[in-house]
């Protein structure tokens, strides 16, 4: 299956730890903790979308995501239901998805490759998968997706199944960069220390 389920294998990354994106942190903690307040009776069909040019940071903070919330998370490969060409096989996999996000709620479902999912199969196939998403609504499932603007999907479009929370990423400025570099040396001065305590 291409179903993972994901569980935090170290205290890193937190929110703490990313360098820079200050604005765009607190606009994705503030729509995850509304989210998680939302009860299930009210349902909570929403998507959050991570969008920007490649080497960004936008994987590094959906796996701070997953270490800052600890919830269940299930991770989609969706590159590798691009290989199925019938609606028949690609709703076996979606119907698996759905009963596992739902069963685990409140949780989050990553969808890793969403954009070249879109990208390289037909409107009817990215439609099909939609719809089948937009079956977890009234559950508290939060769809979390990455975006590069290497492949840009129509908003519109995503719009007409979800309730979508944009964030935008860009090239880090020059403050930003020398803050990542200081919290990437603090980290690596850390793991050195654990390092030379368990020697």
């Amino acid at each position: 299956s291409s179903i993972i389920v994901s569980e935090p294998e170290s205290p890193y990354p937190l929110f703490k730890h990313v360098g820079g994106y200050r604005q765009q942190i607190e606009i994705i903690r503030n729509h995850i903790n509304t989210f998680l307040k939302t009860t299930k009776d009210k349902g909570c069909i929403s998507m959050l979308l991570l969008s920007g040019p490649s080497k960004t940071g936008k994987n590094m903070i959906m796996n701070a995501i997953i270490n800052e919330y600890g919830i269940p998370t299930m991770k989609i490969d969706m590159s590798s239901l691009i290989c199925l060409n019938t609606f028949t096989a690609l709703e076996e996999e979606m119907n698996l998805v759905i009963k596992n996000a739902s069963e685990s709620s409140p949780s989050f479902l990553m969808l890793d490759k969403f954009d070249l999912f879109c990208h390289l199969k037909s409107k009817e196939h990215v439609s099909n998968m939609l719809r089948h998403l937009n079956e977890i609504s009234g559950d508290q499932v939060l769809i979390i997706t990455t975006l590069s603007t290497e492949f840009d999907i129509d908003r519109q479009f995503l719009h007409s199944y979800f309730s979508v929370q944009e964030v935008k990423f860009t090239l880090p400025c020059t403050s930003d960069r020398e803050e990542i570099i200081e919290k990437i040396l603090v980290k690596q001065k850390q793991e050195l220390s654990s390092i030379e305590i368990k020697h």
